[in-house]
């Protein structure tokens, strides 16, 4: 939501919400980077169309990260959904400053402090417009795990809290974290012990296509992709454990980047009939940045793709067009459907997964 200077349209403001309000959903999941805190909204948008300025800079301090989530909420559509609708929050890494983790989470230039972690306040304020349960034993503790009826366990990871540095090499002797021990044990447990019919896991960051920005850098998603620096082992020793437990009926919910994917994985060649589905939606309100390359170590599919040929859009109007979200519907027998919608509510995209 209103990335790279794509901010609150005059006219229409974030006219994706109005296509959101539309479907009533019980419940709106939002994924991550739900504001740009590391940049800023001015009168002309990137796409040229004019917008209602933001009246802050980049987050170095507590008011400024105030002063981008009021900015999107007081948008009418927006807010509309708020006011109706359960809303389930989780950041990624725009809710602070890009590409974050506890461990590389600061900035050398203006308007940042050199050397001041900027976590903390981001952690704040997401926390001051995102009320969440605290939890005594772990403290600004955002995983956490909610049933919804017969068929649905809702698994919603902080992929950002806990995580190695990005730099770090994913080696088999120290293998490297996102979750850390303890998340990654609670999310183990809660598997374990849900008769959900369908597991879905909330992950901020996607399985296969590979992010990070600049690449020397680092990971900053679940794969290595092209260099040994990815987050892959922790998330095949996860799947490993659901393969173990009997588990079949495994969608991953992701965002991060800008475009709509729908992946399917065959991770262990001696059972092929084991599969789990992983649904990439948006931007909502962002720049669009195709890229339709993929990690396949986990025996990736690519089932559908939604996005421009390139970055170079030309207009607000072309722009608008690829904005898009995700829509999950489960019916009382089970049945899973994975759809996206685009911002004018049309589904551009429908996939009904039978449990097994």
């Amino acid at each position: 939501m209103a990335g790279q200077n794509v901010c609150r349209d005059v006219d229409e403001g974030f006219p994706i919400f109005a296509a959101v309000n539309e479907l009533q959903p019980d419940f709106f999941v939002g994924l991550g980077d739900m504001i740009y805190a590391d940049g800023v909204c001015e009168a002309v948008g990137r796409y040229g169309n004019q917008q209602i300025a933001g009246d802050f800079i980049q987050s170095a301090d507590l008011d400024n990260y105030w002063a981008h989530w009021k900015y999107n909420r007081e948008e009418l559509n927006y807010n509309e959904m708020l006011r109706q609708t359960p809303y389930v929050a989780i950041w990624d890494d725009h809710e602070v400053v890009n590409d974050f983790g506890p461990l590389h989470d600061t900035r050398d230039s203006a308007p940042y402090t050199p050397g001041e972690h900027l976590l903390p306040m981001g952690l704040q304020a997401f926390l001051d417009y995102n009320p969440i349960a605290e939890s005594s034993r772990t403290p600004g503790r955002l995983y956490r795990n909610i049933r919804w009826g017969q068929h649905l366990e809702l698994i919603v990871l902080d992929n950002r809290q806990y995580r190695d540095a990005n730099l770090e090499a994913d080696d088999e002797v120290l293998v490297k974290t996102m979750l850390g021990r303890e998340q990654l044990t609670w999310v183990k447990q809660t598997i374990k012990q849900s008769d959900a019919t369908w597991k879905v896991i909330v992950s901020s960051v996607p399985i296969s296509i590979p992010t990070g920005f600049p690449v020397e850098n680092g990971r900053d998603g679940w794969a290595d992709f092209d260099q040994p620096r990815g987050f892959e082992q922790e998330l095949q020793d996860l799947l490993k454990f659901m393969h173990q437990q009997g588990e079949r009926n495994i969608v991953f919910i992701t965002t991060d980047v800008h475009f709509a994917e729908i992946f399917r994985y065959t991770p262990f060649a001696e059972d092929p009939d084991f599969h789990v589905h992983e649904g990439v939606t948006g931007p909502m309100n962002a720049g669009l940045f195709p890229n339709r390359d993929f990690d396949t170590t986990l025996g990736t599919e690519s089932l559908f793709f939604y996005g421009p040929d390139s970055s170079s859009v030309g207009s607000y109007q072309e722009a608008r067009q690829w904005m898009n979200f995700g829509a999950a519907e489960i019916d009382e027998q089970g049945q899973f459907t994975l759809s996206v919608i685009d911002v004018d509510g049309n589904q551009v995209y429908r996939n009904t997964l039978m449990p097994q």
